[in-house]
């Protein structure tokens, strides 16, 4: 990776998961992606699919880290990537008690959301492209 490329990534990394070094935070593609999947901004995201492919970013799917995607993002992300219907949101199960820390009652959010996302995609193409140009619309409105 050259130079420039890699800053810019660093970069990314600095801002998606400001609790850890962005050295640290690379070395884990799926914790890395999780948090731009959920966070990231059209620029964030274009930077990531520059280095990261659709299988990488599966993979950040089907072992996602608990508590990190919102619904939205989950429902969304799981269209784009075709691979809906979105299962439940990873719980994190706290040992000895076998209780679970999760994002209870979002199975509803997540059916309205891919709904929302495969309409788009019908109507509009492609539903990156979609999804881009909307968090441009967003953007220019702030």
């Amino acid at each position: 990776m050259t130079d420039p490329l890699r800053a810019e990534l660093l970069r990314v990394a600095k801002r998606m998961v400001w609790f850890k070094p962005p050295e640290v935070t690379l070395r884990d593609p799926v914790f890395f992606l999780n948090h731009v999947m959920t966070w990231g901004t059209v620029e964030d995201i274009r930077v990531a699919r520059v280095h990261y492919d659709d299988d990488d970013f599966r993979k950040a799917l089907r072992q996602a880290h608990p508590g990190v995607f919102d619904a939205r993002s989950w429902a969304y992300w799981h269209v784009v990537l075709e691979m809906d219907p979105a299962p439940p949101l990873p719980e994190r199960r706290l040992p000895e008690s076998g209780h679970t820390l999760g994002a209870s009652g979002t199975d509803g959010a997540i059916r309205r959301y891919q709904e929302l996302a495969r309409r788009r995609k019908r109507t509009d193409g492609s539903v990156v492209d979609a999804f881009l140009a909307e968090r441009r619309r967003e953007a220019a409105e702030e």
